[in-house]
């Protein structure tokens, strides 16, 4: 497996958080139609009930807005009525985390919660499907103040230089446990800068592990 050659707090320095997340604002996301909606539609349904029908669908939809479902050899994610039976099945760890931040969190034990919803919740078709952003992306969509949404594009790209074409389920855990823990301390450590952008009240950036996502993205996108 590829080991990083990036981390956060040695790439992007607190002051250039603006440039990146705005870069992304500005050559990016302004370029979708559908996706800015449905991911306005989808933090704001009322309570995120991962129990309600409704509430799946309009996940599955931004996943697949957000291009989760689009792959070398297919479709990525299961269809509607197994995503729905999937999200169902992890009512009480998503009520668990739903109680904590990115930038604050500290224990040991949720991560390793976090790990073992990586294994347990089967919304793409194979091992071989890129579970780390659909996985990550659902994750976001959920719990939008936990988890960063990540992908092979832009994400892995910054942290092994390249985006893979061949992996295991094992490899996207893997780098979906680091990355997540990369962010965790970058958030922590720049909370007050990040949270600025959020309040700057822009379409995208609303909460502090999108503003991440954003960063990243940016950052991927500048000149050579």
């Amino acid at each position: 497996m590829p080991k990083f050659i990036r981390k956060l707090l040695e790439t992007i320095p607190p002051e250039e958080i603006p440039k990146w997340s705005q870069r992304t604002e500005e050559r990016f996301w302004n370029d979708k139609k559908t996706a800015p909606k449905l991911y306005d539609d989808v933090l704001r349904f009322p309570d995120k009930d991962v129990c309600d029908d409704g509430f799946i669908e309009l996940v599955r939809k931004t996943l697949v807005a957000f291009g989760a479902n689009r792959g070398s050899r297919g479709k990525v994610l299961v269809e509607l009525p197994d995503f729905t039976n999937e999200l169902k099945k992890i009512v009480v760890p998503i009520q668990l985390l739903a109680k904590h931040k990115l930038e604050t969190l500290e224990c040991d034990e949720l991560v390793k919660t976090i790990g073992r919803l990586f294994d347990e919740l089967q919304i793409v078709r194979s091992c071989q499907k890129a579970k780390l952003g659909a996985f990550s992306k659902t994750m976001h969509f959920l719990l939008p103040d936990l988890f960063v949404p990540m992908n092979g594009e832009h994400t892995l790209r910054f942290y092994i230089g390249h985006t893979p074409t061949k992996y295991t389920r094992d490899d996207h855990k893997d780098w979906f446990l680091q990355a997540f823990e990369d962010c965790r301390r970058y958030a922590h450590e720049h909370h007050e800068v990040l949270k600025k952008q959020v309040d700057a009240g822009t379409r995208w950036n609303r909460s502090i592990p999108k503003v991440i996502d954003s960063i990243i993205i940016g950052y991927m996108l500048k000149p050579d």
